[in-house]
């Protein structure tokens, strides 16, 4: 069997993987580097390979031969949505219809998603006038084309007397602001009955509430229900919230995706708060109202303002 599996790691047998492939689809600051731990870290248990890999194991490359051609096919996008990536509204997203994977989409209430991503833009996110300072880190396809009050001028976000964009003004944003997660929401929102059971959701509080629960039944959609509860356990603690801000700190994993980018304050990690409801610290009853009502006006069926979470569990 071992020989087996080597030939078709070369490609000279034909080996089936375990599971998959599938496609993990979200917004950003929504839970998937924290997913991609615990997921990462449990396959990295169940095949045996060592726990630096859990972040690049989904990178066929980065796993020995052996494993090579059983390891399930799984990958990873914002499709469009990134931190740096400006696109318009109409282009923020491929249709749905057009992955060929099972697609497993993550969701998290819209307004702790959009103060986490403005404190990603503020404090993670480097522009072309920011990368010499930053040695290149936290730079991507289209903000290291475009100064930060370039960007701020295209998306129509106000500034302080500081120069730092507003909360207020950053929500409001057409370009980029509530209208664009929530446009990336409808996207999907359109799609859930045409994709049927190829459409798996997880709610970022569900990771919180029951991350063993959820990473078993991810496991199930997976098509590998088999996958031991140690395994699972394994994933899960190593995901534990303090563990995984230790690892950014000291970049233990050797990854952009935790790495802190400003380690002078809270927010230059990605591990930021970690929390559910957070958004109420940090937005006036006004711009609470605002994201409630256009989250009513683009019909988003995974939260409104009758179900949002506003306890303050942390990770």
């Amino acid at each position: 069997m071992a020989l087996n599996h080597y030939l078709g790691s070369l490609g000279l047998v034909r080996i089936t993987p375990d599971a998959g492939p599938m496609v993990v689809i979200s917004y950003p600051k929504c839970g998937r580097t924290w997913l991609k731990v615990m997921l990462g870290r449990a396959l990295c248990a169940h095949y045996n390979l060592p726990e630096r890999l859990s972040l690049k194991c989904f990178d066929p490359k980065r796993l020995p031969l052996r494993t090579r051609a059983r390891f399930p096919r799984i990958r990873f996008t914002h499709a469009g949505t990134g931190s740096g990536c400006f696109s318009e509204l109409d282009r923020l997203t491929p249709p749905p219809d057009s992955y060929p994977e099972r697609i497993t989409l993550i969701v998290r209430e819209p307004k702790d998603v959009l103060v986490s991503f403005y404190h990603h833009i503020l404090h993670r996110t480097r522009f072309k006038d920011e990368l010499a300072a930053s040695n290149g880190a936290g730079a991507e396809e289209d903000s290291r084309n475009r100064t930060r009050q370039e960007f701020y001028d295209w998306a129509g976000i106000e500034t302080d007397a500081d120069g730092v964009a507003t909360l207020s003004s950053y929500l409001r944003s057409e370009r980029y602001g509530a209208a664009r997660l929530l446009s990336f929401y409808k996207v999907w929102t359109d799609a859930q009955s045409a994709l049927g059971d190829r459409l798996h959701i997880i709610r970022y509080e569900e990771m919180h509430a029951s991350p063993l629960r959820m990473l078993s039944d991810l496991f199930g959609f997976l098509g590998m229900p088999q996958i031991p509860e140690q395994h699972l356990r394994t994933g899960v603690d190593f995901g534990a919230f303090d563990h995984m801000r230790e690892m950014e700190r000291t970049n233990a994993l050797n990854s952009s995706a935790l790495k802190v980018v400003d380690p002078s304050t809270e927010s230059g990690f990605k591990t930021r708060e970690g929390r559910i409801g957070g958004h109420i610290d940090h937005m006036t009853p006004d711009d609470i109202a605002f994201v409630d009502t256009l989250a009513q006006s683009f019909g988003c069926p995974f939260y409104t303002p009758r179900n949002v979470p506003v306890s303050h569990g942390s990770a």
